[in-house]
């Protein structure tokens, strides 16, 4: 039953209905409020409306349900970087890289972290590992 409302949720959040998504994604949280994929879902609907905090607050629940979630850490970290809170977003980098260590994507927005703190020597590394992990990466 849950499944039908996240697949509703999906469609509402495909279709930049971020609002009708959220409450899709709350109905299956309440009827299964131990899965961290339903939080993560209704975190990147908050994200996508801009809704940062609360964003946040679903990524962290569905790590503390999957402290392995590595695609929630690597979401949360964006958040975290829009309210520019960049040490916090830099953790959850290298927690993403840790538990995804093929991650390019993470290794190359880590480098604009740095690259943002001007600390060009982490960056070149980090857009390095990028470009070796992923040889079509262009923007590396």
């Amino acid at each position: 039953m849950a499944d039908a409302y996240a697949e509703r949720g999906w469609e509402y959040e495909f279709n930049d209905e971020y609002g009708l998504a959220i409450k899709e994604f709350t109905v299956a949280i309440r009827l299964t409020p131990d899965n961290p994929q339903a939080y993560y879902n209704r975190g990147t609907a908050y994200d996508e409306k801009g809704e940062t905090d609360a964003a946040i607050k679903d990524y962290s629940e569905a790590i503390r349900l999957d402290p392995d979630y590595a695609m929630a850490y690597y979401n949360r970290r964006i958040a975290y970087g829009n309210k520019g809170e960049t040490d916090a977003a830099s953790k959850d980098y290298t927690e993403a890289i840790r538990l995804k260590p093929d991650y390019a994507m993470a290794y190359y927005n880590r480098g604009v972290a740095y690259g943002n703190k001007r600390e060009s020597a982490k960056d070149i590394k980090e857009y390095s590992v990028a470009n070796r992990l992923q040889t079509d990466y262009a923007d590396a």
